[in-house]
């Protein structure tokens, strides 16, 4: 096959993008060997089961392969690659062997000199019976916790990782986020996004407790990177399901990514507590892209209405993020698909923060507020557009 012209050698190995089929092509010849194995390692891809696991554990153990692995992606079999149910009736059990095996190669992820990229999308659905017993969890919990333990002894080994993406991240406390060799995973991240999966059911009990505990410890304290003068991080997305920063707490505190230039936040509660639009403020010289989604100022149980309106969010913003190029923000929809871009929620004990879809008296400088936003931001994108062509 290699006596074929050169040209059309490469039209034939362009065309084969499939990690598999990589792997099978390279096996016709030495050349072919020699020719499609940076490529076909690039991307490995296991899923819940103890063989995927051992197969990367050889590819991170070979000498003459662990040097092109550049990501690693675990998918769950009934997830898609965001994390949505993609195969309905997959059995969300993983058996022992395969817990073991998938953080015993995760430990080994140090061995991937050029590895900068992990994704970890786990099973779609929250599937903690007693989440308070620790001696019950889930075969998923005890999976995610094998394969962020595995994580966290590589980067004790130098595993160095430029991006990290947990998806359906179970809402639950792990001991591996205490340990300092996770905060050394986290500390060279330049890209991180997070999004948490939470038990929906909480009728009358909500915030449970432990849901509550993972986001005013786990989150606020453990799992967003160390920040500082020096800190790499330049994109950051958190996302939650459940509305979360004023009850249960999270807060963004007084953190300062210099390097940050895009975050994203979903089911974040905006208010002093929190911190949210402070934290966008401080980044105001280095953020060029802003997505909110589904997010909502608090009205406490006792008063008829917030306490600030999003017209001055949007105000504040319009005036001070300078370098924005980019915003979204997308509406929050109830149970029929009714949405609002929008939003304020009561306070209701027991339930959390109830959306009004029926409009709340004095927003009504909200719409016009966000429009001379986004305005704001679309003309300067347009001016640099046309600045740039300019240059050519």
């Amino acid at each position: 096959m290699r006596e074929l012209p050169l040209e059309l050698v490469k039209a034939i190995s362009d065309e084969v993008s499939a990690p598999a089929d990589l792997r099978a092509l390279r096996a016709a010849s030495k050349w072919w060997h020699a020719e499609l194995t940076p490529r076909a390692f690039h991307t490995i891809t296991i899923r819940g089961t103890a063989h995927g696991a051992t197969g990367l554990a050889n590819i991170l153990q070979d000498s003459a392969l662990a040097p092109h692995v550049r990501e690693i992606v675990y998918q769950d079999p009934a997830a898609n690659s965001e994390g949505k149910f993609a195969h309905l009736g997959h059995d969300s059990d993983i058996p022992d062997d395969a817990i073991d095996a998938l953080g015993a190669a995760f430990a080994l992820t140090h061995r991937a000199p050029a590895l900068e990229t992990v994704t970890l999308v786990f099973y779609p659905v929250y599937y903690e019976e007693f989440p308070w017993d620790p001696l019950s969890p889930s075969s998923q919990l005890r999976a995610q916790r094998a394969i962020l333990g595995g994580l966290a002894r590589a980067a004790s080994a130098g595993l160095k990782l430029h991006t990290l993406a947990l998806l359906n991240l179970l809402a639950v406390h792990s001991r591996v986020f205490d340990e300092p060799a996770f905060a050394a995973l986290l500390a060279p991240l330049r890209a991180l996004r997070i999004a948490v999966l939470a038990n929906d059911i909480h009728e009358g009990d909500y915030p449970q407790e432990e849901f509550a505990a993972f986001w005013e410890a786990s989150m606020t304290r453990r799992l967003l990177p160390p920040a500082g003068p020096g800190a790499p991080l330049e994109a950051l997305a958190i996302r939650s399901a459940e509305d979360v920063g004023l009850v249960p707490g999270f807060s963004f505190a007084d953190r300062v990514y210099p390097r940050l230039a895009a975050l994203e936040v979903q089911g974040i509660m905006f208010g002093p507590a929190v911190g949210v639009e402070e934290f966008i403020v401080r980044h105001a010289g280095t953020l060029k892209r802003l997505v909110i989604e589904g997010c909502k100022i608090g009205i406490e149980e006792d008063e008829e209405g917030p306490a600030q309106f999003w017209a001055a969010v949007w105000d504040r913003f319009r005036e001070t993020l300078v370098v924005l190029e980019e915003v979204v923000v997308r509406e929050d929809k109830n149970e029929t698909g009714e949405g609002r871009v929008l939003n304020y929620g009561h306070f209701d004990p027991g339930w959390g923060y109830i959306a009004n879809y029926e409009g709340t008296e004095g927003e009504e400088g909200d719409v016009p507020a966000l429009q001379a936003f986004v305005d704001a931001v679309e003309a300067r994108r347009a001016k640099k557009a046309q600045e740039g062509g300019g240059l050519m």
